[in-house]
């Protein structure tokens, strides 16, 4: 009978054991959530051919993917996409070699014939630099690019349509931005009043405090609500 105890013991300690066991590991879970998986559901970017044309878009998105998934290889990627000279991934840390061998899968699953041969180019499967050739070859920073890019922001068409205004100054902001960060000048807010002034069809006030409202660049805003204040005082831009 005292056996048969005895092994009802160890039976009931052994019991307890395990559930202290499972309190455990239960409050550890709760106190390291899992690692929240980035959203792919709507799906990747298209591919990329060697249009010239649509490079921007397509970089634009491919940036976009990227960052979705990993914020530090974003990061080097547009680091890259600054750089003159070639990378040397024997420089590389194995984090960041990690995240080059990566990029370098995405960017040959997402580019094609002319695109895909600059690609294939870096045998070292470097993805940073094969974006970095990419940027070179079709968004190149030279001089002539700089004044076609700023010759186009100067005679951009806003339209006739007050109720398209908004858009077009974003789309117009769009631009500026790219043309910034393709060189060293910058476009002043005189430029941009200026341009506005003579190409917007601002006429009225309304319309400024519209714009205003609902624009989420505030230079935009600033500059609609000048040109607006000029045009009603009767001030005409200088040329």
């Amino acid at each position: 009978m005292a056996m048969r105890i005895a092994e009802l013991q160890q039976v009931v300690s052994a019991q307890q054991a395990e559930i202290q066991s499972m309190r455990q590991q239960q409050g550890q879970q709760q106190s390291h959530p899992p690692r929240q998986q980035p959203d792919t559901r709507l799906g990747q970017p298209p591919v990329f051919v060697g249009d010239e044309s649509a490079f921007d878009n397509w970089s634009f998105k491919l940036k976009a993917y990227i960052g979705n998934q990993s914020s530090a290889t974003l990061d080097l990627m547009r680091n890259a996409e600054t750089l003159q000279e070639p990378l040397d991934n024997t420089q590389y840390d194995p984090d960041t070699a990690a995240l080059a061998t990566s990029l370098y899968y995405k960017v040959a699953m997402l580019t094609d014939r002319a695109a895909l041969a600059i690609v294939r180019q870096v045998t070292s499967n470097d993805g940073f630099e094969a974006y970095r050739r990419l940027v070179a070859r079709y968004n190149p920073r030279t001089m002539g690019r700089g004044l076609s890019r700023l010759a186009h922001l100067l005679s951009f068409e806003f339209g006739g349509d007050e109720s398209q205004l908004l858009d077009k100054i974003l789309q117009w902001e769009r631009l500026i931005d790219e043309y910034e960060r393709g060189g060293t000048d910058k476009v002043s807010d005189s430029v941009r009043c200026a341009v506005m002034q003579s190409r917007a069809p601002v006429d009225n006030a309304s319309t400024a405090k519209k714009v205003a409202a609902n624009s989420s660049v505030d230079t935009a805003a600033n500059v609609a609500n000048r040109v607006t204040s000029n045009k009603i005082a009767g001030i005409k831009p200088s040329t």
